[in-house]
């Protein structure tokens, strides 16, 4: 269990890691390396509350449910 658990943390600071250099709002992979999950969840909740809803960080997607 501890295992499964631990890979999933890995993937979402992975995930959570790409989408702030994506956006800009760190440079580089190795500035976040230091920061732990809840910092990264932080700082990515901040990305949104800053964004504009029609931007292309929280732009709307349609669903093709066919």
């Amino acid at each position: 269990m501890g295992e499964i658990f631990r890979k999933g943390v890995m993937e979402r600071r992975k995930k959570l890691t790409d989408i702030l250099i994506k956006w800009n709002v760190y440079e580089n992979e190795e500035s976040l390396n230091d920061l732990s999950l809840t910092e990264l969840e932080r700082e990515y909740k901040n990305l949104i509350l800053e964004s504009h809803p029609h931007d292309s960080v929280r732009s709307i997607r349609w669903k093709n449910n066919h």
